[in-house]
């Protein structure tokens, strides 16, 4: 599992407010930056780090609350709920399937290796579906959904790849 982005920036001087804006910037930007290997290269580590990401910047919305505008909180929770069961539902399946490729190298008996095959052979279709639907949602959600409502925490605040600053 990959470490949490450092929050770069805060000084002691810095207010709540800002701080604030630094996390959920920082925290959306890491979530961000698995993308692309765990949708379009299909990478099962990069997809578990995402939703862990994911998790995280949900978290830090939810604790970071009362800084925030009631409204624009819940649009962020709320996307971000369904960005994180998406992926959820992805995830579940590679789970299952290794867990049914250990119970197939177990040795198991001819009729039990049919049904584990043929259970693996689902479960892949249905990750297949799964992360499918996954692509299809997150154009919407990285290009308008999630950056719409989390400039209205952020102040419209970036921040750049991990290394980098913030911008803005």
């Amino acid at each position: 599992m990959a470490k949490p982005w450092k929050v770069r920036g805060l000084v002691p001087t810095t207010t709540f407010r800002v701080a604030a804006r630094f996390i959920v910037a920082t925290k959306y930007a890491e979530m961000a930056s698995y993308r692309e290997p765990a949708v379009e290269q299909h990478d099962e580590v990069a997809l578990h780090d995402m939703r862990i990401a994911c998790k995280r910047l949900r978290e830090a919305v939810a604790l970071l609350r009362d800084v925030f505008p009631p409204k624009r909180v819940k649009r962020a929770r709320t996307a971000l709920d369904d960005l994180n069961d998406a992926m959820g539902r992805v995830r579940d399946c590679d789970v299952f399937i290794e867990w049914l490729e250990a119970q197939q190298a177990s040795d198991p008996s001819e009729a039990e290796g049919v049904m584990i095959a043929d259970l693996v052979g689902s479960t892949q279709r249905e990750r297949t579906e799964s992360l499918d639907a996954l692509a299809e949602m997150l154009p919407q959600l990285f290009d308008d959904g999630l950056p719409r409502a989390l400039d209205a925490l952020t102040g419209g605040l970036r921040v750049r790849a991990k290394g980098g600053g913030a911008g803005g």
